[in-house]
This record gives structure tokens, sequence and C-alpha cells, in this order.
């Protein structure tokens, strides 16, 4: 939804998918009817999390009662979270069907996007407080941040992009620890307790989902990228939000040793950035 390209790579998309058909495996044929929901980036956290799960969720019950022997085709990850979102679905191993790139159904069912790719849309975010039964924040407009006194680091500690440099000397100094990466449900309940987050930009902030109406949460992001990806999560909570940039990468290593601003690492090392200020002013 709202890719002005459609129109154009549409015809393109098909004619690429046809001259590449010869040379794709053997189709998987499957005789009954099939739901696809393998899309880009699905099953990486906040995409599955913010967008994918509540995609399949919102249509899975009203589809079963259609198709009582449904089979599901995702991407065919198995994470942790992954079989969390699944077994709370009530999906199991028999529903699911092999990852693979050539599929043939009887029929095949493709549920709408909500909204943009890296947008969760207002609907995904109601069905997911709903789905893993979290306040809402319209009726927990009136609670108050200092009922949760703790504060929590989402640490990206062996990361393959952004990895935040003196995360560790930072996390013990504010006294902040880092978030345990356990179940959904065991993330949440870490995130329900805090009345501060500590985000460097990335996945885990989709956990933000189970933040306390009114809490805080300082996002620390490189300079060079900082999309919003969580602008309307953070809006949806009423969360007191900063975006604090961390050093900047120096050209030479951007060329080096990053493939793009993707890659660059969040610096709160000794150099002055305002990331690093804002966080000293914090030690107790």
């Amino acid at each position: 939804p709202g890719c002005r390209h459609q129109e154009a790579f549409g015809p393109l998309s098909l004619q690429m998918l046809q001259a590449a058909e010869s040379t794709l495996p053997k189709a998987q044929v499957v005789d009954a009817p099939v739901l696809a929901v393998a899309e880009l980036s699905g099953e990486m956290f906040f995409h599955w999390q913010l967008e994918l799960l509540p995609r399949l969720g919102r249509v899975w019950g009203e589809a079963c009662e259609r198709w009582p022997n449904l089979r599901v085709w995702h991407n065919g990850g198995d994470k942790s979270y992954v079989q969390d979102g699944l077994e709370r679905l009530g999906i199991d191993n028999n529903r699911l069907l092999p990852a693979s790139d050539h599929l043939l159904a009887s029929t095949l069912i493709v549920p709408g996007f909500a909204s943009s790719f890296g947008k969760p849309s207002t609907a995904n975010l109601s069905w997911l407080e709903r789905f893993w039964d979290l306040p809402n924040p319209a009726k927990a407009a009136r609670e108050r941040a200092s009922k949760h006194s703790a504060g929590l680091w989402f640490g990206r500690s062996g990361a393959l992009h952004r990895k935040v440099i003196e995360e560790q000397h930072w996390s013990t100094q504010l006294g902040t620890p880092f978030m345990q990466q356990s179940s959904i449900r065991e993330q949440q309940a870490q995130v329900m307790q805090a009345g501060l987050v500590i985000a460097p930009h990335g996945a885990a902030m989709a956990n933000l989902l189970a933040a306390p109406v009114g809490s805080e949460v300082i996002e620390l992001v490189n300079p060079a990228y900082q999309p919003p990806y969580f602008d309307g999560l953070i809006a949806r909570r009423h969360l007191r939000h900063r975006k604090l940039e961390a050093g900047v990468t120096p050209l030479p290593l951007q060329e080096w040793l990053y493939a793009g601003p993707l890659a660059f690492p969040i610096d709160l090392g000794a150099h002055a950035s305002p990331a690093a200020e804002a966080l000293a002013s914090l030690i107790p």
C-alpha cells in the first residue's frame, strides 16, 4: 500500500517470475486451500510482531470457518517468537507447510496489507493489544508512569547491525539492566514494569507495545539512520519519547567497514554527542 511504483513494477515483476520459472525447484503441490503470508523480512522480529502476525491473526479465524482444512504458507522461520505467535493463534505444525519458494495450491488466499511496509497500522496495534492481553492505552490514559520506577535497556549485544559502542558501560552506570530475551510474554512483563526504557534503535522496540502509558523512552540512533518505524506505536502508547543522536561514523569507516547506514554503529563512546551527554545527565 502506498507504493508509487506499483503500476510500473507489477508487469515487470510478472515478467521476471515468468523468466525464472524454468529455474525454480519443482513446485510444492498442495491439494488444499493455502493462506499465503510469506513476505519481505516477514520473520525478523519487528516485521513479524507488528506486521505479519496481525496480518495472519486478523484473518485466521474467519478463514478457518470458510476453509476448515486451511494450511499456512509463511517464510518458514523457526524463531521462538514466531512459534509463540503461532501457538497462541492455535496453529500447530500440521497446519504449516514446509518452507518453499514455488508452490501450487488448489486455492490460494492472500490477505491484504493493512499499511505500508515498516509502518504498522493502528488496526494492527489494536489487534495485538487484545491478542497479548495488554492494557488498551485509551483505557489506561490516567495511569501515571511514576508507578513504574524500574529502568530497562534494550540491549543489542551480538547484533549484526548497529552495534552499540560502550553499551555495557552506560547500562551499568545508569542502573538500567538489559532486557532478558525470552518469550514474548516474559519480555512484555519486563517492559510493563519500566518507567524508563533506553532503546538503541532496533527490533526490540516492538516490545514498546507493552510500555505503560506515559512512560519515558530514550531512543538512541546513528545520525545517518533514524527511520520513523516506531512513531505510530510511541504515539499510541502516549510515551514521552526523545530521539538522541550518538556519535557520527567517520567517512572512511563508512566506506571500509559497513554496507550502508543500516549497519552504522550507535557510538556512545567518550567523544561528545547528544546521546552520550543526555545519558551522562541521568547517572544517579
